[in-house]
């Protein structure tokens, strides 16, 4: 399968709130080639939530991946600012959530 139509997903507002229930959307979503973005708030700041819209087995991997990768940035901070990752479900690929960080959003997919 090449890809999903994100009108056929569940609102991305609600998968988040299976993350983070503290989770608040404050503008409308937006989509890029592959991916689904909402920017919202939440308890720890603000944060955009994240989703996978594009199926293949390679986006797959690096939607994972880069959720690795976060979390080897909290462990071990790179010599660069980057986004925080707040929470994810690297299981579904769809729901990770990272803090704005200086108003630039790094998504590598």
């Amino acid at each position: 399968m090449r890809g999903v139509r994100a009108s056929s997903l569940e609102p991305l507002g609600e998968a988040a709130l299976r993350l983070r229930d503290d989770f608040v959307a404050v503008g409308p979503g937006f989509q890029t080639g592959k991916c689904e973005l909402l920017r919202g708030v939440t308890r720890a700041g603000p944060v955009f939530a994240k989703r996978l819209i594009e199926t293949g087995a390679l986006w797959q991997r690096l939607f994972v991946r880069e959720i690795e990768n976060y979390k080897l940035f909290a462990r071990t901070p790179p010599p660069v600012r980057v986004p925080r990752l707040v929470a994810a479900d690297a299981t579904q690929w769809r729901r990770p959530m990272r803090w704005r960080d200086g108003g630039c959003l790094v998504s590598p997919t």
